[in-house]
């Protein structure tokens, strides 16, 4: 009896010791999980991010002064610090057919103070053409797109080329005589001039500019060249003034702001081309910060002021939202539809 007595007590006291060590086990994964440090990374980067902006942001434009990608830019930046609670600059970085400001844009830091006026060339043709020092698909995140503005066939208002058929029979009686500042190889205006000519079956002296398309509209205003292919917002105050005339608009349906202009389609010739524009940066941007500059560009489109300024401008009726997935879709659907005429016309970069 006494030796059951002697076990029930020692079995007692070894249950009584290692009651505190099992606490213990028990308390263990809460002062040491791996939840709370990672939690503690989260919110660090959480804080971290949602005072930004703390300081200027820059809206890098590729082109030249004066170009439809400026004109944008400029627009949006007089606009949208109300939102985004910072100030916001333009800086223009022309050169290399708009890659050195991209890459430029794409190599920055991925912190939300250095974003893009995207142009749809230099994600679609240019990289396919002349190579870019960044990959169009994998190194940037689109974050919203802002307008879709068609290219137009523009000639000097005194020239002997009253309609888009005038300009056709004078290509056919003169094959490679026309004097077209058709932009960059491969650039969208050049690709809108080449699938143009392709479609009509005519011949021309295609004349590049690399530093924007402002540069055609200077030459063409002397005369230095007969025709071009812009975006009517470049040119806007020159159509206005009947220094310019536009012949025919690569669109599905007539401009608003030029009802009396023929698309091309009207005229015979099945040729829509169109250019996106919106903002992006560098992939890797964190998801809070790429929300808070969609919303605050989202916010600025529906802005008095920013209408009020873009009426002026004549983008108004160009302005298309679409959320950055929407934009990459629109640049990769460009990009597969013109690869095959850049092939056909032995403009792809050999590799």
């Amino acid at each position: 009896m006494l030796s059951i007595k002697k076990a029930v007590c020692g079995l007692l006291a070894v249950a009584l010791m290692a009651t505190p060590l099992l606490g213990g086990c028990q308390s263990q994964p809460k002062s040491q999980s791996g939840g709370g440090a990672n939690s503690t990374a989260a919110d660090s980067k959480t804080t971290e991010n949602s005072d930004y902006p703390k300081k200027t942001i820059t809206l890098i434009n590729q082109f030249a002064a004066g170009g439809s990608s400026d004109v944008l830019g400029r627009a949006l930046a007089s606009v949208v610090n109300k939102y985004i609670g910072a100030t916001v600059m333009v800086e223009n970085r022309p050169g290399g057919s708009g890659t050195i400001g991209t890459d430029y844009v794409l190599k920055s830091k991925p912190d939300g103070y250095t974003l893009l006026i995207t142009s749809s060339g230099n994600f679609t043709t240019t990289p396919i053409v002349q190579g870019a020092p960044y990959d169009p698909v994998k190194d940037v995140k689109h974050i919203i797109g802002i307008e879709s503005l068609p290219m137009a066939i523009v000639v000097n208002a005194d020239s002997q080329w009253k309609t888009l058929e005038d300009l056709v029979n004078y290509c056919k009686e003169n094959p490679g005589k026309l004097k077209a500042g058709a932009g960059v190889p491969g650039g969208t205006n050049h690709m809108a001039w080449q699938r143009f000519t392709k479609t009509a079956g005519i011949k021309t002296n295609e004349i590049p500019f690399g530093g924007g398309t402002s540069e055609a509209t200077t030459s063409l205003l002397g005369n230095h060249i007969d025709a071009s292919v812009l975006h009517p917002t470049e040119i806007s105050e020159q159509l206005k003034g009947g220094k310019l005339r536009m012949l025919a608009i690569f669109s599905d349906e007539k401009l608003v702001d030029y009802p009396d202009v023929p698309t091309a389609k009207e005229c015979g010739y099945d040729v829509v081309v169109q250019v996106n524009k919106g903002i992006s940066g560098p992939a890797g941007l964190p998801d809070d910060i790429v929300q808070k500059i969609h919303d605050a560009f989202k916010q600025t489109m529906e802005d008095p002021e920013f209408i009020k300024i873009v009426q002026k401008t004549g983008d108004y009726n160009y302005l298309k939202y679409e959320t950055g997935d929407e934009l990459k879709t629109d640049l990769d659907k460009m990009r597969d539809d013109f690869s095959p005429l850049l092939k056909e016309l032995g403009l792809e970069k050999k590799k």
